[in-house]
């Protein structure tokens, strides 16, 4: 046989087993589930890009560790707004990293050159304030804003790209309202990923009692779990 035959036999296989490998990545990311219950939700992967990585962290921390549920409502989006109120939200309009001791908030980390050196002084909330179960109850973590700016992008990309639907709560009851409104990440992909995404994704639960910082930020975000408490009218401090 000749070695050119030889040679374009093995850069076949290679090529095929490339093709092969490509494909199985593509079917691990694609989402799976109808969305139109908690039962059978959207499961798709979401790309975590670069500052936001500390946002998704806090919200990884909220899932593994935290009790809160993975399986998400997508809200309508002129609904949205109302989870960040005190009224009927968490609480985040009151900006309580903004100035942490007068809201009982322990004093917040250093800045560190990765964020920007901007203050951890924005709000994050899981669950996300995009849906139903956002607003009261929802943990909230100090972040930097351009984490917070970076994290709504996503997740933009994230609900248009998989047809994750908004739904309106006054339409409960009625058909077809909340068909492709459910959803879950079933895992976090890129190479910015905090300590926490990694471990949901690998559902290891050892890192919820350790201190777990990334250096890129400087602090563990599970030292710094809020949750507004509507009746005393107080941040109650929910970490470990």
């Amino acid at each position: 046989m000749k070695t050119s035959t030889v040679l374009l036999a093995l850069f076949s296989v290679a090529g095929f087993k490339q093709t092969i490998a490509a494909l199985v990545s593509e079917l691990q990311t694609q989402a799976t589930g109808t969305g139109n219950s908690d039962c059978d939700p959207i499961e798709a992967t979401l790309n975590v890009c670069g500052e936001d990585a500390l946002t998704f962290d806090a919200d990884c921390w909220a899932m593994l560790c935290g009790g809160k549920d993975p399986i998400m409502q997508k809200i309508a989006a002129k609904l949205s707004n109302k989870n960040h109120y005190v009224g009927t939200g968490s609480a985040a309009s009151k900006q309580p990293f903004k100035n942490p001791s007068s809201h009982g908030i322990k004093a917040l980390p250093p800045t560190t050159t990765w964020g920007l050196n901007q203050d951890w002084n924005s709000a994050e909330e899981f669950p996300f304030a995009s849906t139903v179960g956002g607003g009261q109850g929802a943990y909230l973590f100090p972040v930097n804003k351009k984490s917070q700016d970076e994290q709504a992008t996503t997740l933009s990309t994230f609900y248009s790209s998989n047809r994750i639907k908004g739904f309106n709560p006054a339409d409960k009851g009625k058909a077809g309202a909340e068909d492709g409104t459910w959803f879950t990440i079933k895992k976090f992909a890129g190479a910015q990923l905090g300590p926490y995404c990694k471990a949901y994704n690998d559902d290891d639960i050892s890192v919820c009692h350790k201190n777990t910082a990334d250096p890129r930020w400087g602090y563990d975000p599970g030292e710094y779990a809020y949750v507004y408490d509507h009746t005393s009218g107080t941040f109650k401090y929910k970490g470990k």
